[in-house]
């Protein structure tokens, strides 16, 4: 097994590793274990110490952070929800069989999946920052007047010059409360190979990749 990946699991590339389970291990549970969820990535999977992960906020905010986990789970609430993730590629194999997309992995219907994440608001860190008070007249940001960006450790081979893996939501969607610095999903530290220690789940949205 590549990573802990379940025996069943389709694997599309193991450099950078690209997986995803079969239509039975999925429909097996409706939370999907860390074996079966599928895999996405540009590049070599970072392997970092939780002890040494640090999150720094920056920016439009009136008090820069950086917090280590320990910090943002003790400073701040934790919260759960319940949400499904999708790689936009999904089903592309089916897109294969009409017509060439070169460089792209067969995903069949297996690149979904559903689990319990654990972590702290977004929310409750941007406010901790003073992102709402950034602003000269006092009013804060607004989903028409702005994104949170998000700069990953992953460094991508595809790009040219090769650069990290990043994303954007509008501020209005970060500052919703089901948006979540997780560190735990399904009740377990978050593994590397889904983004630990620490990723960002936003549900019903679709991030803005860079």
């Amino acid at each position: 097994m590549i990573w802990g990946l379940g025996r069943d699991m389709i694997v599309h590339g193991a450099d950078p590793l690209n997986a995803e389970p079969t239509r039975a291990a999925l429909a097996e549970s409706e939370l999907t274990p860390d074996g079966t969820f599928y895999v996405r990535n540009h590049g070599p999977i970072p392997q970092i110490s939780p002890a040494e992960w640090r999150l720094r906020v920056g920016g439009l905010v009136s008090r820069p952070l950086q917090l280590s986990l320990a910090r943002l789970q003790r400073d701040f609430t934790a919260h759960e929800v319940v949400a499904a993730l999708q790689c936009a590629g999904n089903r592309r194999a089916g897109l294969l069989k009409v017509r060439d997309i070169p460089g792209e992995a067969p995903w069949g219907p297996g690149a979904m999946a559903n689990a319990r994440w654990t972590g702290t608001r977004l929310a409750d860190v941007l406010a901790a920052a003073g992102l709402a008070g950034s602003l000269p007249d006092g009013e804060g940001l607004t989903e028409s007047t702005g994104h949170v960006a998000f700069g990953a450790p992953d460094v991508s081979g595809l790009a040219s010059p090769p650069q990290p893996f990043g994303g954007s939501i509008p501020v209005g969607k970060a500052m919703q409360g089901e948006v979540l610095l997780a560190w735990a999903m399904n009740g377990q530290p978050l593994p590397a190979v889904h983004g630990g220690p620490v990723r960002v789940v936003v549900p019903a949205t679709s991030a803005r990749a860079a």
